[in-house]
């Protein structure tokens, strides 16, 4: 039982194949032992019937881990999109200030003055719009990206709070939904194997 929880404590601390390999093999053995052991053939059942419970509770946190994964992925590539979008567009309106000064005459002050209010403009609006882009998108996706991180290796402590009502939101709340889940698995799995535990040392008592 302690090789099995350790080869699952493995797995969330590290996320390596191996350690699935590991905890699906331990509760096979598990079983196994359960069959060897002097217990009554209702014992036996209801042992292996917790080792099959938990076989399958880790078995959808693999499935949640992986869609964790496959959604930080996601989060971390529209990030990087909408960084290069917003690098671009600054690029370009330097790049067109830079070339509506070199074409202006220097004997038309009024013109370049006008430029150069124009330039000002389009970089603040580039500036506001940068800054909406960071605050409403960039800086959520972020943190989401952060937080599938932390409850795919493991820290299910978190709480993901809906911020808004756009698709930012849903995966807010689809993370949210996520993790709940993961929690309650892992949690039903821990108290079905306490519970089994406290069965089988109170049997041995008994005995």
């Amino acid at each position: 039982m302690l090789t099995l929880r350790r080869s699952e404590k493995d797995y969330l601390l590290r996320g390596q194949e191996e350690y699935i390999t590991a905890t699906v093999e331990n509760v096979r053995k598990l079983k196994v032992a359960v069959d060897q052991a002097a217990l009554s053939a209702a014992e036996k059942v209801s042992a292996k019937t917790a080792a099959d419970t938990y076989l399958t509770a880790f078995q959808a946190l693999l499935d949640a881990d992986r869609e964790v994964a496959v959604r930080s992925v996601i989060y971390q590539q529209a990030s990087n999109r909408l960084e290069a979008v917003a690098d671009e567009a600054a690029k370009a309106g330097q790049q067109a200030a830079e070339e509506s000064l070199a074409s202006a005459s220097w004997t038309a002050m009024g013109a370049i003055i006008v430029v150069v209010l124009m330039s000002l403009v389009s970089i603040g609006a580039g500036i506001r719009y940068g800054s909406r882009i960071s605050t409403n998108i960039v800086r959520p996706v972020k943190h989401l990206t952060q937080v599938a991180e932390q409850v795919s290796m493991g820290d299910l402590s978190l709480n993901v709070d809906r911020t808004s009502d756009d698709e930012i939101g849903d995966l807010e709340e689809s993370l949210a939904r996520l993790a709940t889940a993961v929690r309650f698995f892992k949690a039903d799995s821990e108290d079905a194997n306490a519970a089994q535990l406290q069965q089988m040392r109170s049997q041995e008592v008994r005995q």
